[in-house]
């Protein structure tokens, strides 16, 4: 009870907080005040410590191999307190996005190479980058529905091929949010009605918590979105 008391009052504070701000204001907010630093280990919250993405980080280069990955986006891009330990395949072009400028500089300034850069963009409005296969990994479900839809418009007038992002399918029925705030979501379900991705490997598990990394082709994605209706 008194965890689900801290957790209402918590939602009320973040709704003030986040009122009138841009979407880019949003989360350059959370990573300066360290909302989601409480792991101690991930400015970008806890499922990017290394313990919570042991799964993704031990599947994902055999994935960029299977579809034969030149170029990866990547985004957002976070901190890259997990993404560094992950071997990228040889031949394959990292390309880091986010919308928190500071971020990006501070990534730019550890981690860019030949092999990869980092950009800032917000992936709800600017172009994306030139990619084969785009991650959006445990970013849609902190956008509210309207901005989800704004993505997938955004990258449906993109160039990239696959779209590997976050999906809860346990959920029956998704809620809609205050961008910048977070529930579980489920791509298969209304509003979005997503069908069947055409590959998926588990990410996470917990308690109420699985997640699986979805892949949709560009394809598939324009053909829900006309028939969403939305």
């Amino acid at each position: 009870m008194l965890q689900t008391i801290r957790r209402f009052f918590k939602g009320k504070f973040l709704d003030r907080k986040l009122e009138g701000l841009s979407m880019q204001e949003r989360f350059t907010d959370h990573f300066k005040s360290g909302w989601w630093f409480a792991n101690g280990e991930s400015v970008s919250g806890a499922g990017s410590t290394l313990d919570a993405t042991t799964e993704i980080r031990a599947e994902l280069p055999g994935f960029l191999t299977k579809y034969e990955v030149d170029v990866f986006l990547d985004a957002p891009c976070g901190d890259w307190n997990w993404m560094k330990e992950v071997e990228l395949p040889q031949g394959v072009h990292y390309i880091g996005a986010d919308i928190v400028p500071e971020l990006i500089e501070e990534v730019r300034a550890k981690f860019a190479s030949d092999r990869i850069e980092f950009r800032h963009v917000d992936i709800t409005s600017d172009p994306l980058p030139s990619a084969k296969m785009m991650m959006c990994r445990d970013a849609l479900f902190h956008l509210s529905n309207a901005d989800i839809w704004r993505f997938v418009d955004n990258f449906l007038a993109s160039d990239i091929e696959y779209l590997l992002t976050t999906n809860m399918p346990q959920v029956e029925a998704n809620r809609d949010i205050v961008t910048g705030k977070h529930r579980p979501l489920n791509l298969g379900a209304a509003p979005f009605n997503f069908g069947p991705p055409t590959d998926s490997f588990a990410d996470f598990h917990a308690p109420r918590r699985e997640k699986y990394m979805a892949l949709w082709t560009r394809a598939q994605l324009a053909e829900y979105r006309k028939k969403s209706g939305h």
